[in-house]
């Protein structure tokens, strides 16, 4: 049971619990960011066998390829494997499903290089997974805030958490905003089915909450309405849970210069 503290407004207080609600339940899923369990590159060979992972990936130019093991049956997007299928990766938007019992794999390309992670149920850290720390809820981190469209959205390079790995984010904009009396602005990216994000930096960032920086996703895809920004809904990204990810990093533009004292912080013992 959560309660509300004294003299905040119960209506946004209770409306971040049951966002927080939700946040929690999916990173408890069976094949959240938590499910993962190895992230594997291909390397100069065309061929990649996985680790605990029945059949062989094979990378043919531009594509990928997997293989089934006659032995081992599997299932390819909820269907048994017949032979050699195409592969689609996570970019796509319509990723190839590949299971081996409720072991499930999927293809991922980063920065040109493609590489097979999998996920399971079983996994150490949903195993663990205890929820999400955070800052106390403040209405006071929902910022009013003018958003500067771009005339087409401008392609940008971002690094990863991944030495040698990068991230292509398409810039919508720029979201300017005021904190503790000091003009900020943020980069604003488009995203694949989560609605516009942000990823930013601050002075928490190593202390009391993740080293790499922190996400933001806006509630809605209407530029009109970009008018705040709430803080409270700031979240650690997938690879503060799991060291099979390869989540890109907040460009230096998107560093903030006062210490965003709201939403989650470092997994571990609750701040909240």
């Amino acid at each position: 049971m959560h309660i509300v503290p004294a003299g905040r407004s119960q209506d946004f207080i209770t409306d971040w619990y049951l966002w927080h609600g939700q946040r929690e339940a999916e990173l408890a899923a069976p094949y959240s960011w938590l499910s993962l369990t190895g992230i594997h590159w291909f390397t100069l060979d065309p061929d990649l066998i996985v680790p605990s992972f029945p059949g062989t990936w094979h990378r043919d130019g531009e594509g990928v390829e997997y293989v089934p093991d006659p032995a081992r049956p599997v299932l390819v997007d909820a269907r048994p494997a017949e032979g050699p299928t195409q592969v689609l990766p996570y970019e796509s938007g319509a990723p190839t499903k590949i299971w081996a019992g409720a072991v499930q794999a999927e293809l991922i390309l980063r920065g040109g290089t493609f590489a097979v992670r999998t996920r399971d149920p079983a996994s150490a850290p949903r195993a663990a997974f205890r929820g999400v720390p955070h800052f106390p809820v403040a209405p006071s981190w929902d910022v009013p805030a003018e958003f500067e469209s771009v005339k087409a959205p401008t392609d940008v390079e971002v690094d990863a958490v991944v030495a040698g790995v990068s991230h292509h984010k398409a810039v919508i904009g720029r979201l300017h905003f005021r904190l503790a009396g000091e003009e900020q602005s943020l980069l604003v990216f488009q995203t694949n089915g989560a609605g516009p994000s942000i990823l930013f930096r601050d002075p928490t960032n190593g202390d009391t909450t993740y080293g790499a920086g922190r996400f933001l996703y806006l509630r809605t895809n209407d530029p009109a309405a970009f008018t705040r920004v709430d803080f409270n809904r700031a979240v650690n990204p997938p690879c503060a849970f799991s060291q099979h990810c390869t989540c890109p990093l907040p460009p230096p533009q998107n560093t903030l210069t006062v210490p965003v004292t709201a939403g989650e912080t470092l997994p571990g013992p609750s701040a909240s």
